[in-house]
């Protein structure tokens, strides 16, 4: 039994680990790509949406190149 002991790895101390969050938000969108619909303002009022509810992950849907260009000016973006 000793030597069957002999064996096994040594157990080590059990670090901490970071605490896991317990819920993943999600956010979809479809921006309707229409440009010619005050595609500024449109694009505004969902950085503000985004903004306020702090999604983990976010997807969207119809982003043109126009629209790519509005978000990135937007700092909830760069977070």
């Amino acid at each position: 039994m000793m030597s069957l002991l002999k064996c096994l790895p040594n157990p080590q101390p059990e670090q901490s680990k970071p605490e896991a969050k317990s819920e993943i938000k999600f956010m979809t969108y479809n921006f309707w790509s229409r440009e010619d619909v005050v595609v500024y303002k449109r694009m505004q009022a969902i950085g503000c949406l985004v903004e306020k509810h702090d999604p983990d992950v976010i997807f969207f849907q119809e982003v043109t190149p126009h629209i790519r260009t509005i978000f990135e000016s937007f700092a909830w973006l760069k977070k």
